[in-house]
């Protein structure tokens, strides 16, 4: 069996749950004698308030989380270089969107490996700073 991806999002978009199957190459979530992707999800939401008051992801985490969850993302942050860019930053602002920052591990027959995305997702515009 072969499961063809193209590009990286075929697989990545949308979220896969924690664990999936490739059945007839197709990605399910019902068991069958195919291959296991599981997938250790890590993600931080931010509003633009968020992002106004921290001005860096950096600020975000330091201020939003703790103890171990707090160290993973400071390393998942230096090793990976996640940041709000200023066109995003300023999206955000002007759209009122909502930032979830996703930090994936995937395990793909016992292949594991790292994927970072960012999602905006617009809210409301009764909300938004122009």
């Amino acid at each position: 069996m072969e499961l063809k991806v193209e590009i990286p999002e075929d697989v990545i978009f949308p979220p896969l749950p924690e664990l999936s199957f490739i059945c007839s190459g197709r990605i399910t979530d019902s068991k069958c004698s195919g291959p296991s992707i599981f997938r250790d999800q890590d993600f931080i939401t931010a509003t633009a308030s968020d992002l106004i008051a921290s001005m860096s992801i950096s600020g975000l985490i330091r201020s939003r989380l703790r103890g171990r969850k707090r160290e993973r993302w400071l390393n998942y942050m230096t090793k990976y270089g996640i940041e709000i860019e200023p066109r995003e930053f300023t999206a955000v602002l002007k759209t009122g969107s909502l930032v979830t920052i996703y930090a994936d591990g995937l395990d793909f027959e016992d292949v594991a490996g790292n994927t970072i995305f960012k999602e905006f997702r617009v809210t409301g515009w009764e909300t938004c700073i122009t």
